[in-house]
């Protein structure tokens, strides 16, 4: 068996290619999300990470998905107050849904209102 061991793969136009392997994400972010102050801890093939309002985000694609077919996971964690309000990072209806970007929100689980997510993270899948 052979290994191959590159530090970057390019493609014909020079640029950085993301590698297309069936089953691994074709994009991922983790950031704070802490309203203000949204920063990118780590990512792939996200370009940046926008706040719309305090837990209302929009993940930018650096290469588009094919098609708007594909999943979107995510996880979100809030240092909780002494009154432990849950929360939910999701998907709501009418959210951007593109293939060179998705919206996200982070809600009380009540649904009452948007708030900002200390510790998020984001996976897309496609084929």
């Amino acid at each position: 068996m052979s290994t191959l061991k590159v530090d970057n793969l390019l493609n014909t136009a020079g640029n950085e290619s993301p590698i297309s392997v069936p089953g691994a994400a074709k994009a991922w972010v983790s950031f704070d999300g802490t309203a203000g102050a949204v920063s990118v801890r780590s990512a792939y093939n996200v370009s940046s990470v926008t706040e719309n309002a305090s837990g209302d985000y929009t993940i930018n694609f650096t290469t588009a998905m094919a098609d708007a077919n594909y999943a979107v996971t995510t996880l979100g964690h809030t240092k909780l107050s002494a009154n432990g309000d849950q929360r939910v990072l999701g998907f709501d209806e009418g959210n951007t849904y593109t293939t060179s970007a998705v919206q996200i929100t982070n809600r009380y689980y009540t649904g009452a209102s948007f708030s900002g997510c200390t510790h998020a993270s984001v996976a897309v899948f496609a084929s």
